[in-house]
């Protein structure tokens, strides 16, 4: 069996995480097959309210019943990072990031990047007005890199 890992799309509210992952699976969420293998996909984002219902997603996911998972992320202003810290209990981490809003306006910050590089491996997406499409193939090029 393969190591339980969540791939996490990372961005701020309203930056195309959902329509990234939407684009990945054709639509489909919930347990999808992609690239051969199970996975378990969710589009709702810990910027979407309420955070509770985040934290309770992350913590009915059992590794050896959804060993892969995918799911958006907005970086946590708290640096303790909890919803971070409830995925590690089962999962071991990676990152794709969206560094820019679609229009080009905002981006992830050098210390939000770092913050992640000490919990797993990060691969930066950037570029603005880029379609969901696009962004969907680079992601499946990363998961496939990390499985």
């Amino acid at each position: 069996m393969k190591k339980p890992i969540v791939f996490l799309v990372v961005g701020h509210a309203n930056w195309g995480k959902s329509l990234t992952i939407s684009a990945l699976t054709g639509g489909r969420r919930g347990r999808v097959q992609l690239l051969g293998d199970p996975f378990f996909i969710r589009r709702m984002s810990n910027d979407d309210p309420p955070v509770s219902k985040y934290r309770a997603f992350i913590l009915r996911r059992d590794p050896t019943v959804d060993p892969l998972v995918v799911a958006p992320y907005c970086p946590e202003t708290n640096p303790a990072s909890p919803l971070l810290r409830a995925w590690d209990a089962g999962y071991t981490l990676s990152f794709w990031v969206l560094r820019d809003d679609y229009y080009g306006r905002w981006r992830i910050t050098p210390a939000e990047i770092a913050r992640l590089r000490r919990r797993g491996p990060v691969r930066i997406f950037s570029g603005s007005r880029i379609e969901a499409s696009a962004r969907a193939r680079a992601l499946r090029r990363f998961i496939d890199t990390q499985l």
